[in-house]
């Protein structure tokens, strides 16, 4: 063709003509805009468009350049050498181009948003599921918006989404839209048994095509994700009983599987609900489990000094007044078990610290061993047992830390916005390697017969009111436990 163009060997209408040949010769390999095909019409990939349109583009620019260069050779007084360096100069510009990476992305880009684009716009389908069919623990709810979805898309009438169960077995209906006949157990069975395998190349049961009969379907999607098998769509034919084009049924494969994706994280984002749930009524238990001990110690101290004092008259009235208090308490705390299940804001008040040490210190018997130096401070609003919880954890834990001999120091003071109260006792203190390991985490101790559960208790009630706690330990030379209760939020 070049030696045509150059030496004129034929007529310029030949050669135009004959590269207009070439021209229609390479539109004959380009597809026109992708439209819904009958099942096993010829489909085109993609690569293939794209070098059909390549050729197109270099049939027409060469028809161009030959034009242009025998319009040239044929002015009067135009060298021939003229004309046959600016056709070689468009073919420098040809290769350039078609060697251009920029070029050949650009022409891959339009191809796919002119010639390739299909029926359906991905970008925006994929938006409108974002939206539609979020991650959630409502299984129920995506199953319906998937329906919902899938009607807008493919314009069908009869759709129905089937899940698998809390244990992932039997498939239950979510949702439908159209008529539904009812469909045996049997049947779902063996269809949940065909579907749930990844190997497409078994053959699929007769229950399968019962199936799609009873939900007049014409195809099923299962909904796969991450490995596991959760359920399966199925759709029937468009609103003029047209079967779906293998275009809508990759379009439902795209759908399912991003609502495969949203129910797995749904289903992991229950599992975590459930189990914060769970440790946070671990937690609880553990705390009234505590609680429960701490009031079964005073209980027993009292029945302990009973033995010694019991003909005291004094000693037995605030011996019933200290039992009487004791059971108010541990109704108190069983009642705190109604707040834990209906999930409602206890009840707070004003309470002086000050006040709180000096019962705590009489409920437990511990005014010969105590030194309390109050200080004048402001009230806090908390709740009242949560806090005499918090003093008691320590004050026992002063007592059994010093033993009988031992003193143990309280003192309250008011300071940069916060109230604070201080215990310690002059017992061995507390090791590096407890403090290491977690003093505040449950189950820590060092007692034969302790749960390990006060501290951490108490570490947890101070971070439930904005406060905190905070030790200084020696070995040989005691503990000495700070609360710090701050102001704000407190009035």
């Amino acid at each position: 063709a070049t030696r045509c163009l150059l030496y004129h060997t034929f007529e310029s209408f030949d050669l135009a003509l004959w590269s207009s040949a070439q021209v229609v010769a390479a539109c004959l390999f380009v597809p026109g805009w992708r439209r819904a095909r009958p099942e096993g019409a010829l489909r085109l990939s993609q690569s293939a468009i794209v070098g059909s349109f390549t050729l197109v583009a270099i049939g027409i620019y060469l028809v161009l350049a030959a034009i242009l260069a025998t319009w040239l050779g044929s002015l009067e007084g135009t060298p021939t050498e003229l004309a046959a360096f600016l056709f070689l100069l468009a073919l420098s510009f040809l290769a350039a181009a078609l060697l251009s990476t920029e070029v050949r992305h650009k022409v891959r880009t339009w191809v796919r948003r002119n010639l390739y684009s299909g029926r359906y716009d991905y970008r925006a389908l994929w938006l409108e599921a974002e939206d539609a069919i979020p991650a959630s623990p409502d299984a129920t709810a995506l199953a319906d918006a998937l329906a919902s979805l899938v009607a807008r898309t493919v314009n069908a009438l009869e759709i129905t989404v089937w899940l698998t169960d809390g244990k992932g077995r039997a498939l239950q209906l979510a949702a439908h839209r159209g008529d539904l006949s009812t469909t045996p157990d049997d049947t779902l069975a063996a269809v949940r048994s065909h579907l749930e395998r990844e190997d497409a190349s078994e053959p699929a049961p007769a229950e399968l095509d019962e199936f799609l009969r009873l939900n007049r379907a014409e195809t099923s999607v299962p909904l796969r994700s991450g490995g596991q098998f959760l359920g399966v769509l199925t759709v029937g034919p468009d609103r003029s009983g047209t079967r779906h084009d293998p275009e809508t049924l990759e379009c439902l494969r795209v759908l399912a599987r991003h609502t495969a994706r949203e129910l797995l994280q749904g289903k992991l984002l229950e599992g975590q609900l459930r189990a914060r749930e769970s440790e946070a009524f671990r937690d609880f238990a553990h705390g009234v489990m505590h609680d429960l001990k701490n009031f079964a110690s005073t209980l027993n101290l009292v029945a302990q000094n009973a033995r010694r004092h019991g003909d005291n008259p004094e000693f037995r009235r605030d011996a019933f007044d200290s039992v009487i208090d004791t059971a108010e308490k541990m109704r108190r705390l069983c009642n705190s078990l109604r707040f834990f299940s209906m999930d409602e804001p206890e009840p707070t008040a004003d309470l002086d610290l000050n006040e709180i040490v000096r019962e705590v210190a009489t409920e437990c018997g511990e005014e010969d061993l105590l030194t309390f130096a109050p200080e004048s401070i402001a009230t806090l609003r908390l709740h009242p047992d949560k806090v005499a919880s918090a003093v008691r954890n320590l004050i026992i834990n002063a007592r059994e830390a010093a033993g009988p001999d031992g003193r143990i120091r309280v003192r309250t003071w008011e300071q940069n916005g916060s109230v604070h109260l201080e215990v310690e006792d002059d017992g061995p203190g507390v090791s590096s390697e407890l403090i290491d390991s977690g003093l505040f985490q449950p189950f820590q101790t060092t007692k034969s017969d302790g749960l390990g559960l006060g501290l951490f208790q108490t570490s947890r009630e101070m971070e439930a009111c904005g406060g905190s706690i905070r030790l200084v330990s020696r070995p040989g030379e005691g503990a000495r436990f700070e609360l710090e209760f701050p102001l704000d939020g407190n009035r």
